[in-house]
């Protein structure tokens, strides 16, 4: 049984990316955060519940933070990481809180660094995209995905055939939920009323880990 992950930090474009492998894999459900909060409370998976849930030969859960994605095996399942600047996704997320405390900012700078860590040390089936390509040519840059996903390709190339009209499509739903202040036309928008003091500190940590920053993050 393949399991895919999706994985990254709230508000980096992981919606837009669920909302197609959701459909070009037939999925009716996706598992956001749920099979994960089990695992993380010891609480028992029935198989027949897992099995229940598998649709085209892949279940499809999301995930925002690595610590909670123990059940993963890279032996057997395939990671999709998306990934957006620090400076955009963090403020964006928590908001004032995170202009306010130093600590709280290093915490959530922390989940972020956490999830790459994950995805550089993931030895099985992954992708990474980027929500800075994604957002300028959505099609090109979502493709990889088809390496390491099987997909319905009647579903898929129907997706996007109507490229437009899915990608409204998504942002509709998600302004249902959270709303989007950018509507994926800009990959600086957030950042941009940030103190010049703040985007140092942001940058000083991202770099804590030298080797990571330099495969992943030098475009930030």
């Amino acid at each position: 049984m393949s399991k895919i992950l999706l994985l990254s930090y709230p508000r980096s474009g992981n919606s837009l990316v669920k909302y197609f492998i959701k459909r070009s894999i037939k999925a009716t459900t996706v598992h956001d955060c749920l099979y994960q909060r089990n695992i993380k409370y010891n609480k028992t998976v029935d198989p027949s519940w897992e099995k229940k849930q598998l649709k085209a030969g892949n279940i499809l859960f999301k995930e925002h933070f690595s610590k909670n994605c123990k059940s993963f095996d890279p032996n057997s399942d395939s990671l999709v990481f998306v990934i957006r600047n620090y400076k955009e996704c963090i403020f964006r997320h928590n908001k004032k809180r995170a202009l306010n405390s130093v600590d709280y900012r290093k915490s959530e700078m922390q989940k972020y660094l956490d999830n790459l860590k994950f995805y550089d040390e993931w030895s099985g089936k992954k992708v990474m995209l980027y929500y800075e390509d994604l957002i300028v040519n959505f099609k090109k840059y979502y493709m990889p995905i088809l390496d390491i996903v099987s997909v319905d390709r009647k579903e898929h190339n129907g997706l996007f055939a109507n490229l437009a009209y899915h990608k409204n499509a998504c942002l509709k739903q998600y302004d249902k939920v959270c709303g989007s202040q950018s509507k994926g036309k800009t990959a600086i928008f957030h950042s941009k009323t940030l103190p010049k003091n703040l985007i140092k500190e942001m940058d000083k940590y991202a770099k804590k880990d030298k080797e990571l920053y330099s495969r992943y993050l030098t475009r930030y």
